[in-house]
């Protein structure tokens, strides 16, 4: 008899533990049904855990939906939405990363709510860059905006006259929030944009255009090189000081670096303004590469 307590005092005494390590999901709760395709996800915080890496997938543990990295945050709003009438499983990954490798991440078991079935065919956007009126805007600039609830597609026209679309004309971009142009914009012109997302039900209606003005052009600035460590450089520390060469008319430094040419497993076109930065804890005995772009 006592042995059964015992056992049944251990099974508890897990299943109580293994409650507090892993978090329940606050909002959607676990199970909810007609969840908004632009909710945010918020879960219980957990003492002692560093940070959190979110999984959203149509499958237990999947991430097709969204995989994400939140640092010490408790909630993630998905950039793009959720897709309709979907059962959407949330991953919760305990991640101890930040403590130095101090203990292994906790992969929680997967919980799920199902959205709602979008009758309605979405809103308006609005432009993030560059904004309407905006000024002096670079000829490279990238076309950025907000997301759209239940949107799942976005179709762009670009023109130098209002309504004019002589550079683009009705494009779908696809499920997207951001259009970088094939061909730099002429400088000094007045550039007209308009963006209609769309989904299953049809097309926004009423969205407005918008413009901007470009500046002149700036020369490029030219490539850079390492300075600290030196191209080829073995026996590296695994926390070193890296440094590249100043490129004159650069205004900052896209720096990628992998364990393979053309990986960025370690650092993903980071931005820096200086030509320098420390780097934490690389794997030992191991090649890594490095790509520096500057921009102006």
């Amino acid at each position: 008899m006592k042995k059964k307590l015992l056992l049944v005092f251990a099974s508890f005494a897990f299943t109580f533990c293994f409650s507090q390590e892993c978090p329940d999901l606050l909002a959607p709760l676990n199970g909810a049904t007609n969840v908004p395709v632009d909710a945010t996800i918020t879960w219980e915080a957990v003492d002692g855990v560093p940070g959190y890496q979110i999984l959203l997938g149509t499958t237990p543990g999947g991430n097709d939906i969204a995989d994400a990295i939140v640092g010490s945050a408790t909630s993630f709003t998905p950039n793009l939405g959720l897709p309709e009438n979907t059962e959407v499983y949330v991953t919760i990954i305990l991640s101890f990363f930040a403590q130095g490798g101090g203990g292994d991440d906790i992969v929680c078991p997967s919980q799920s709510f199902t959205t709602e079935d979008v009758t309605t065919a979405p809103e308006c956007t609005v432009p993030r860059t560059p904004q309407d009126g905006a000024v002096d805007v670079s000829v490279f600039t990238n076309i950025l905006w907000t997301y759209a609830p239940s949107a799942t597609g976005y179709r762009i026209t670009i023109g130098t006259a209002a309504g004019l679309g002589d550079i683009e004309n009705n494009l779908d971009v696809g499920n997207t929030l951001l259009y970088n142009p094939a061909v730099e914009f002429a400088p000094n012109t007045v550039i007209y944009v308009s963006i209609v997302p769309y989904n299953e039900n049809g097309n926004a209606v009423g969205c407005e255009e918008f413009s901007f003005s470009t500046g002149d052009v700036a020369p490029l600035p030219s490539c850079t090189s390492l300075i600290s460590p030196v191209n080829g450089s073995v026996n590296v520390p695994l926390t070193p000081f890296l440094e590249w060469v100043a490129v004159p008319g650069a205004t900052g430094y896209r720096v990628t670096i992998g364990s393979t040419p053309d990986n960025a497993d370690v650092l993903n076109e980071a931005v820096f303004t200086t030509n320098s930065t420390f780097v934490i804890d690389f794997e030992p005995n191991k090649t890594f590469f490095i790509t520096i772009v500057p921009f102006n």
